[in-house]
């Protein structure tokens, strides 16, 4: 059971975080010139998407550390879409 719990709030935090502040505040739109590369952020790289939303300064970027914090962000994105391809494959070659 805890097990699925955090399954699901791995998944669904970054994306209810990230949609939250896109509707209440401008911080989305502070750091990203348009609304495409944040929507395929939401759908595909959601805790890189936080990341890079949470560490931007409108007058400075990112400086070092927080792109150390955005790269751990990929690592940790990719790490879970590899878990669910690998996943999903070997249940479809089991059935």
């Amino acid at each position: 059971m805890g097990c699925c719990l955090l399954s699901l709030f791995v998944t669904l935090g970054p994306r209810l975080a990230l949609l939250f502040m896109w509707l209440f505040t401008d911080r989305i739109t502070l750091a990203f010139n348009n609304h495409i590369v944040p929507l395929l952020g939401l759908i595909f790289l959601p805790l890189t998407t936080f990341a890079y939303v949470i560490f931007y300064d409108p007058l400075e970027g990112l400086s070092g550390l927080a792109w150390v914090a955005v790269g751990i962000a990929f690592i940790v994105d990719l790490a879970i879409n590899a878990g669910t391809i690998f996943g999903n494959r070997k249940r479809i070659l089991d059935s």
